[in-house]
C-alpha cells in the first residue's frame, strides 16, 4: 500500500503544467484589466444614489413619517438602594476611622 502511495507521490512531483502561449496570456490580461470610462462610472454612481434615495423615501412613507418611540421599562426597586454612580459620594461621606484601623 505504501509503495503505491510513494509511486503516486513521486509521479505527481515530476508533473509540471505546460506553459501558456504569450498570446493567450495577453488576451486574458487584457480582458481582466478592462476599465470603464469615467462618464460610465459617474452615471452608475448617480443611478445608485437615486435608487437609495427612492428606497429611503418609500420607507419613510410606509412607516408613517416618524419612528415610534416606546417608553422605557420601569423597574420596581426600592428608592433607598445604592447605585453604582453614588459610590464616590459614599466613599467621601464614609467614616475613615475604620480604614485607619486597618493600616
Amino acid at each position: 500500500m505504501t509503495d503505491r502511495l510513494e509511486k503516486l507521490e513521486s509521479e505527481l512531483a515530476r508533473m509540471h503544467p505546460c506553459a501558456l502561449p504569450k498570446k493567450l496570456e495577453n488576451r486574458i490580461g487584457n480582458s481582466i484589466t478592462f476599465k470603464r470610462p469615467w462618464s460610465d462610472r459617474c452615471l452608475l454612481s448617480a443611478m445608485a444614489m437615486g435608487a437609495m434615495a427612492a428606497c429611503m423615501i418609500v420607507s419613510v412613507l410606509v412607516r408613517g413619517g416618524a419612528m415610534h418611540s416606546y417608553p422605557a421599562p420601569t423597574m420596581n426597586m426600592a428608592q433607598d438602594m445604592p447605585r453604582f454612580g453614588s459610590y464616590p459620594q459614599l466613599m467621601a461621606d464614609a467614616d475613615m476611622t475604620a480604614i485607619d484601623g486597618l493600616k
